[in-house]
């Protein structure tokens, strides 16, 4: 491999399983990524990449080289970094991994007091269900609402979140009688699935649906009831806590912070700064 270059494709076929995905993260197109990798694998004799269930993975050789490449973005990167730390004003790009709804009620209502506070930083919000990869470099820090038993990262503990019941300020709402709102089955673990599970009592869950906005929403219209973050419930102008106030169900969090660069001031910054954005008081809640 000549050039820091030839490990830019590599890893972006790597991280996307697709020809296609990776040319739109590298800002080129399809058959630049393709003519750049075969001449890779001329020129080394090597094949690091093959078509398995329809995704491109890369072959025992090729992951290998994946491994050497990631290691080799890292060196590039500290690289980067210590040649901004000479100039007058450096600028450090920070990759966070969250899902929507906690992008949504914790971290953007209280992103003034990061850029405040850090003027050089520049975030790089990723929102979805789908857990990134660390290790790969998909992110640099990812808040995850369980925690996980394997993998290369250090872990911090953020504060639980509280989850409850939700329906229509206007008219009457009944958690018995309501239609219920919910989550499809493939989100059963959560604990406030398993909570609803439990006290459905043979209830009809009329939605199903894995975005908790959407169940909001649903909800907010008056059409039925629906457990939810409380982050999301206590700040939606037309929803309202049923039930009891103590909410019944709360959720673990935590911040994954990539191994190689939990050294760097800049991400300690943005972990800190998530710290005290779960720690802060429901700004949209009133």
């Amino acid at each position: 491999m000549k050039n820091w270059d030839d490990a830019r494709f590599v890893l972006a076929v790597a991280r996307t399983h697709s020809y296609s995905a990776a040319a739109k993260s590298l800002g080129v197109n399809q058959t630049t990524v393709s003519r750049r990798l075969n001449r890779l694998e001329r020129e080394t004799g090597l094949t690091l990449f093959s078509l398995v269930d329809g995704r491109v993975k890369p072959t025992r050789t090729g992951a290998a080289i994946v491994e050497d490449c990631t290691r080799l973005e890292a060196v590039v990167m500290t690289l980067e970094q210590r040649t901004q730390s000479l100039t007058d004003q450096p600028v450090y790009q920070v990759t966070l991994a969250a899902t929507e709804i906690v992008s949504r009620t914790l971290l953007a209502p209280n992103i003034r007091k990061l850029f405040d506070s850090n003027p050089n930083i520049r975030l790089t919000l990723s929102t979805g269900h789908q857990n990134v990869r660390l290790d790969q470099g998909d992110a640099d820090l990812a808040i995850r609402l369980s925690r996980p038993r394997t993998g290369r990262f250090k872990v911090r503990k953020l504060p639980d979140q509280e989850c409850a019941i939700y329906g229509a300020k206007s008219g009457r709402t009944n958690i018995e009688n309501d239609r219920w709102f919910g989550y499809a089955p493939d989100l059963d673990h959560l604990p406030e699935a398993k909570w609803m599970s439990g006290h459905m009592a043979g209830s009809t869950k009329f939605l199903q649906c894995n975005d908790a906005a959407t169940l909001a929403e649903a909800a907010a219209c008056g059409a039925g009831v629906a457990m939810l973050p409380c982050r999301l419930g206590d700040g939606h102008p037309r929803l309202r806590r049923i039930g009891s106030a103590k909410a019944p169900v709360s959720r673990e969090a935590w911040l994954l912070i990539r191994d190689g660069v939990h050294q760097y001031a800049h991400v300690r910054a943005v972990a800190d700064w998530v710290v005290e954005a779960f720690s802060a008081p429901n700004l949209a809640a009133g």
